[in-house]
């Protein structure tokens, strides 16, 4: 009795030891950036050397200070795509070499483009692989490689301010963002894309404007201002704001408090900073909600595509430092919270952007 409990002592031990995963070999990894007008375009790149790759998982997380917003896949390298998603800081990458052993990809791999947006304009970016799975061909059952990805460092460009030219129309500004209060730690900029459209339904689109953060009794508002190039009107004008979670609010009016349901506008601008009065929109407030939509990209909407991401984020209650980045955290308190949940709520009864 006592020799068969021995033996089955050594069967569990057997059983219970797990070998020390190995792996093909090392492969290096890292990105290659440039930067074209305010986007920042990023090569994920793999060096393998004479080692071949026949899938790639990765997770590449670009810190709090940018926002991915498209990802796609080398498809030369990889023909079989199942994932190449943008979600917040985030840029998910899953992809399958379908060739032949001697077709499949080695050397220096370009494994997809992606493309991201400042989120503030202080401070320093770091990129960094968050998760990885790359598998290689191999007789043996270690089918793995394993990944040295260099970080990348960028400093961030601070936000220039435009200058009026005395020709130009010259647009300033303040508005609000809904929830957004002195608690909301990281919110310290606002980049926000302005449309402007006269009564004729001539319009252009400045992207990229970056609106700093101003408090005063509690309260917070942003405030900047956009140099009218390529516009001639520079009266009866309506002007559009699109924030980084909101949808498209126009604003015809200063101090504007609700709906501007007419055609055109009455905001008129000057061409130098002393005629130009700053246009007061605060009391109407940017609405949240606009966090996602298909391929990961605001879509204009706030619907259940975005009410499934802001619910499905809140519980985790997770929490970034002082002006980090949450794509669900619409309140910019740096914390998921039902609040978030509830102002995209309030949000749904708008739904979608006003155009006209």
């Amino acid at each position: 009795m006592r020799k068969i409990g021995l033996i089955l002592l050594g069967l569990m031990f057997l059983v219970s030891k797990t070998p020390a995963e190995a792996y093909l070999g090392t492969i290096n990894s890292g990105v290659e950036v440039s930067k074209v007008d305010s986007k920042y375009h990023f090569k994920l790149i793999m060096e393998t050397g004479d080692y071949r790759v026949s899938l790639a998982k990765m997770v590449v997380n670009f810190s709090n200070k940018l926002k991915v917003e498209s990802v796609k896949v080398n498809r030369e390298a990889f023909s079989g795509v199942f994932r190449e998603e943008a979600s917040g800081e985030n840029a998910s990458i899953y992809a399958l070499a379908n060739a032949a052993y001697d077709k499949l990809p080695k050397g220096k791999i370009v494994v997809a483009e992606i493309v991201a947006s400042a989120v503030s304009t202080e401070g320093t970016a770091t990129v960094s692989l968050k998760e990885y799975e790359v598998v290689g061909p191999s007789e043996t059952s270690d089918k793995k490689y394993q990944i040295a990805f260099e970080n990348k460092n960028i400093d961030m460009e601070p936000a220039s301010v435009p200058t009026p030219n005395g020709t130009t129309g010259f647009l300033r500004f303040k508005v609000s963002a809904a929830g957004m209060n002195a608690n909301a730690k990281c919110a310290n900029q606002l980049p926000v894309s302005v449309m402007v459209m006269d009564n004729n339904g001539v319009s252009k689109t400045y992207n990229e404007v970056v609106l700093q953060r101003k408090e005063a009794d509690g309260k917070v508002n942003f405030e900047g201002s956009v140099l009218l190039e390529g516009m001639s009107s520079k009266n009866s004008l309506g002007v559009f704001i699109k924030g980084p979670k909101h949808i498209q609010v126009k604003y015809g009016e200063n101090n504007q408090k609700e709906f501007y349901n007419k055609a055109g506008g009455q905001v008129s601008v000057g061409v130098s900073e002393n005629d130009s009065p700053m246009y007061d929109f605060t009391g109407f407030a940017l609405m949240a909600g606009d966090v996602t939509g298909e391929n990961g990209r605001q879509d204009g909407l706030i619907d259940g595509r975005d009410f499934s991401l802001v619910k499905s984020e809140v519980v985790k209650r997770t929490k970034v430092a002082e002006g980090g980045y949450l794509a669900a955290d619409l309140n910019g308190n740096c914390i998921l919270e039902s609040q978030d949940l509830a102002l995209l709520m309030v949000s749904l009864m708008q739904k979608q952007e006003q155009l006209y």
